[in-house]
């Protein structure tokens, strides 16, 4: 039963591409770039000076940024995708004419997230301090409903696919900073990481015609062990108004258990897994412009090894190594009220081709020391992929097309664009 699984999810249509947007995302997750409202509305920059809840997962020695002896910050994230997918279709002359649109989707997804720094006040050497919390760290959350219909007048219902994925690695970490020299401050960090994944492909069928084509898939992914996160940073205050900072996490492994069913056979077993992710550095800076408004400029720079990336269930699997950019600009207007403002790009794993920007606004208001924060966050992506779940497998005619250079020349090429939202909020008040 193992063995036919695995053969199963090795030959099916959706696990059998790769360079596929939605699929890695299944498989791999997403990573959670932004840790705080403010970091959303700067781009996700400030690994030179940012808050102190950025220790978390970008750089441990900013946990020196907090003030008094215990900081706290919990709120929410928001994330929405929509995709739609379309297909290009041709006059009688084999013409290109134009892409339809037949599948569009729009789901919203969220968690909810919490984190402490304390500085203890009986330890005055190297102004020690000490930062954890429950944080998402890894997105695997993915749907795909897709009504098969006839190419006939009667555009009558032929079928539901359906793939739900659900799921999140979220991040315990224990970060400790110290300051050994004046102006230079040093972090190391140790993170746990915790969270089960669930995949479920269904495919059913509306046409008695197509009754045996019905069949279920149910793989749920649970962690074998606790993958441990470690990562280190630091930041030098050049002067009072430029702070650079630097960062490096090392490459962590995730191994899961899978138990799986197909059509209700389950297989106890478990089949064992190994995600290996790879390494990331970064390098940052901070300038705090010197006018009556209080302005910054913040510039990070992140590099990550996808080339060391391996799958065990995926032994072929190809990424291309990527650096992302990101920019944020913080104003400090009268009554303390902050705008915020951040450009996100970089490359993808998929294809080093392939780039994706973000752009961010954020703000915040203060009230009885509570600072309140929020922001949100765009990005729009278009990418080309084939056919989901091929239309022969339902007795309709495979479209064929002609060649086109973009698309590599294969049959079943969509086009698929989306268009995704980021909303944070949280709040934060220092003891």
């Amino acid at each position: 039963m193992k063995k036919f699984l695995i053969l199963f999810l090795a030959s099916t249509s959706l696990f059998a591409q790769r360079i596929n947007l939605n699929i890695d995302r299944i498989m791999y997750g997403q990573s959670v770039s932004a840790v705080t409202a403010r970091s959303l509305g700067l781009g996700g920059a400030g690994l030179a000076a940012g808050d102190a809840f950025m220790a978390a997962t970008h750089n441990p020695a900013l946990a020196l940024n907090s003030e008094g002896t215990l900081s706290l910050n919990a709120g929410a994230r928001l994330y929405n995708l929509e995709e739609d997918r379309s297909f290009p279709y041709y006059d009688n002359f084999e013409g290109f004419v134009d892409y339809g649109s037949y599948y569009f989707q729009n789901n919203w997804y969220g968690s909810f997230y919490g984190q402490l720094v304390y500085a203890p006040d009986f330890i005055n050497a190297m102004n020690l301090h000490i930062s954890t919390g429950y944080i998402p760290f890894m997105d695997f959350n993915y749907n795909y409903f897709e009504e098969v219909r006839s190419t006939g007048f009667d555009d009558g219902l032929l079928a539901y696919n359906i793939i739900e994925n659900e799921g999140m690695l979220s991040l315990i970490p224990l970060n400790i900073a110290v300051e050994p020299f004046e102006n230079l401050n040093v972090g190391f960090g140790a993170g746990l990481i915790t969270g089960d994944v669930s995949y479920y492909e269904h495919i059913e069928s509306k046409s008695l015609a197509l009754s045996n084509l019905d069949t279920t898939v149910q793989i749920d992914s649970k962690l074998d062990g606790t993958p441990l996160l470690l990562n280190a940073g630091l930041t030098y205050q050049v002067d009072e108004r430029l702070t650079v900072g630097a960062s490096y996490r090392l490459p962590y492994s995730v191994k899961t258990k899978a138990v799986a069913s197909y059509d209700n056979i389950v297989d106890t077993t478990g089949m064992a897994r190994t995600v290996d992710y790879p390494a990331r550095i970064g390098a940052g800076i901070d300038y705090r412009f010197e006018n009556i408004l209080a302005a910054r400029l913040m510039i990070d720079y992140y590099y990550e090894f996808w080339s060391d990336f391996k799958d065990s269930w995926n032994k072929d699997l190809s990424f291309d190594d990527t650096y992302n950019i990101r920019v944020g600009v913080e104003h400090i207007f009268f009554d303390d009220i902050p705008f915020r403002a951040g450009f996100n790009y970089g490359t993808m794993r998929e294809d080093k081709s392939l780039t994706q920007t973000v752009l961010s606004i954020g703000s915040g208001y203060n009230f009885k020391g509570v600072q309140l924060d929020f922001a949100a966050g765009y990005a729009q992506n278009e990418y080309f992929q084939q056919d989901m779940y091929a239309d022969n497998l339902f007795a309709l005619e495979i479209r064929e097309r002609p060649i086109f250079p973009f698309q590599t020349g294969t049959v079943n090429v969509d086009r698929v664009s989306w268009t995704e939202y980021f909303v944070r909020l949280d709040l934060s008040y220092t003891f």
